[in-house]
């Protein structure tokens, strides 16, 4: 008999320094995964692939080389329900920089950015 599967969220950060300057400080990707599995093992282990293979580089506008390199895991959680509208996959809590504003629609990264074309 099979064990039932379970969901999992993964944080797994990527990272890419700033090709000008090694004095600025790099910009870290945080990228929410789900990822169903039996055991907290599996999610573990896919989850450090999917972040290896999420590595790339390319040239950016000015000509510089950019590279994001996989930095590991942030945080791995068993998901309370199955994924479904509304269902939260992931939070987390903030005290260093205290609140922070929520945005308008407008200023909202989808109705800033061009949809893909799926």
């Amino acid at each position: 008999m099979t064990e039932p599967q379970r969901w999992f969220a993964a944080v797994v950060l990527l990272s890419s320094a700033p090709p000008s300057s090694a004095a600025e400080v790099p910009l870290v990707d945080h990228q929410v995964l789900l990822i169903r599995a039996v055991d907290a093992e599996d999610p573990f282990r896919r989850a450090q692939d999917l972040g290896a293979a999420a590595e790339h580089t390319y040239l950016n506008q000015l000509g510089d080389t950019v590279s994001w390199r996989f930095a590991g895991l942030y945080q791995l959680q068993e998901l309370l329900a199955p994924p479904d509208d509304g269902v939260e996959v992931y939070s987390w809590f903030n005290k260093e920089g205290g609140l922070v504003a929520p945005r308008r629609k407008a200023e909202l990264d989808v109705f800033r950015m061009p949809a893909s074309s799926a």
